[in-house]
């Protein structure tokens, strides 16, 4: 989902409308939290007038994009598709 929002990255209520409900409103934010303490995704705030905190924009970190790569070249193996050089 990340991945498919391009370098712009997306917030966590829109991942879970992207998503058709496969990311559950009340995990997203966990699962993006934990993402980002391993390095897979970044975030930064993003000021809402009137409020001292925004909402958190996510973003794929460069650690995320490999792993991505490692299990879609996983799943290619096992489908026995053969990975384009």
């Amino acid at each position: 989902m990340l991945s498919n929002a391009g370098h712009g990255g997306m917030y966590g209520l829109q991942l879970v409308h992207e998503s058709n409900g496969q990311v559950k409103r009340g995990t997203v934010y966990v699962t993006l939290f934990r993402m980002e303490e391993k390095g897979l995704v970044l975030s930064r705030a993003v000021p809402k007038a009137g409020r001292e905190s925004g909402a958190r924009h996510y973003r794929v970190a460069a650690l995320g994009t490999r792993r991505l790569a490692d299990i879609e070249a996983v799943r290619a193996t096992i489908s026995g598709k053969r990975l384009a050089t």
